[in-house]
């Protein structure tokens, strides 16, 4: 919790945006890739949270 108020003391109120990815691995040893609306390219599932 530290590390969230000591972002606070410097932004205020402003919103903070969290990054994130993830990796899921099925029992077969696949990795699950997300295809990119924007770009079309592959990547590992992720985004943001508001």
């Amino acid at each position: 919790m530290d590390y969230i108020q000591n972002i606070r003391k410097k932004v205020g109120k402003d919103k903070i945006i969290l990054n994130f990815t993830s990796g899921i691995l099925s029992q077969l040893g696949k990795i699950l890739l997300q295809k990119r609306a924007d770009k079309g390219t592959w990547g590992l599932p992720g985004g943001d949270c508001a």
